[in-house]
């Protein structure tokens, strides 16, 4: 029973409170710079490539969808987490979302977990 509780609780935090930190743009070293697929799959099992606006983060589950922004503009975006990392950031911006939200390579953002 605790543990459900517990369970529970955290998913509840994750999808009702927006989590904040470094952001930071993978790109030409993961990726293909002319957006070709190469070797390198995603967590969902498709490759992936620079212009596709999507996120990697540590430990969110693959699939889940995000809503992130960046407070220094006010810009954001639905994206979906399909990569795992990064190493020395919170979570990783896929250039063609970095683009589109305006971000600068390396900022703050936040994220929500849509349902």
């Amino acid at each position: 029973m605790l543990r459900t509780l517990i369970t529970w609780l955290i998913f509840v935090a994750q999808v009702a409170l927006p989590a904040s930190g470094l952001g930071t743009v993978f790109g030409p070293s993961n990726i293909d710079p002319l957006g070709n697929p190469n070797d390198k799959l995603g967590c969902t099992g498709k490759h992936l490539r620079m212009t596709d606006k999507v996120v990697a983060h540590k430990t969110l589950s693959c699939g889940t969808h995000l809503l992130v922004c960046v407070p220094r503009n006010g810009r954001c975006a639905e994206t979906i987490v399909a990569d795992w990392g990064p190493v020395h950031a919170a979570i990783d911006l896929s250039i063609g979302l970095a683009r589109k939200l305006h971000h600068n390579g390396k900022e703050v953002v936040t994220w929500t977990v849509l349902p």
